[in-house]
């Protein structure tokens, strides 16, 4: 079963792989506070730019995972989140300053144009 919840979108501003270098070590220190590796992928690692920045978040150590905890520390405003308790994922795409940030937590999607 899959569940989705989507708000209304405003425009952000594009990543670029400049800008988001500079934000992971922050990100990733918050992420490993709450129990996660943090891992980038996506258009703006593969292409150097993107309309958001994606981010894996993977279990680490034996630290108990809470991605709640994590969204609320993290904050900005949801804008799309996705759900699927069949694979155990889960992802929530944030905007906060101006940017988005897309969270995957648990397992992995299948890639795009596959059945």
């Amino acid at each position: 079963m899959i569940a989705a919840i989507t708000v209304a979108t405003t425009p952000a501003r594009r990543w670029t792989l400049k800008e988001a270098a500079e934000v992971f070590p922050a990100l990733s220190e918050l992420a490993e506070e709450h129990g996660y590796r943090l891992l980038m992928f996506g258009s703006v690692l593969n292409k150097g730019e993107g309309d958001d920045l994606d981010l894996q978040m993977a279990p680490f150590k034996a630290t108990e995972q809470s991605e709640v905890r994590f969204l609320a520390q993290f904050g900005g405003v949801l804008k799309d989140s996705r759900i699927d308790v069949r694979r155990g994922f889960r992802r929530f795409k944030l905007l906060r300053d101006g940017r988005l940030y897309d969270f995957n937590f648990g397992g992995f999607w299948k890639p795009r144009g596959t059945t």
